[in-house]
């Protein structure tokens, strides 16, 4: 049976930009969530990356606050997750 073991991570430079990554291995019928707060309001953010959430993925993004969720069906052996957001932020 496979362990869910997931990275998130959330990097930010001065000028206002910045990435979250979500990467690692989400086990069968398993779940994980990754909650991160940027230095400030966010005001655009995109996909760059993604792949692996054989259920899907729920973002959220709201103010400063990313929210991702990915779940993996109990069908699965696991499912290798490989996500990158990029976004701007405002201070």
């Amino acid at each position: 049976m496979a362990v869910t073991n997931i990275q998130c991570e959330l990097e930010t430079t001065t000028n206002g930009k910045g990435h979250f990554t979500f990467t690692g291995t989400v086990g069968p019928n398993d779940s994980k969530v990754c909650t991160r707060i940027a230095p400030g309001r966010i005001t655009t953010h995109q996909w760059i990356k993604g792949g692996g959430c054989k259920n899907g993925g729920e973002l959220i993004v709201n103010d400063n606050i990313i929210r991702f969720k990915c779940a993996c069906t109990k069908w699965m052996k696991d499912c290798n997750i490989d996500h990158t957001l990029v976004f701007d932020y405002v201070v």
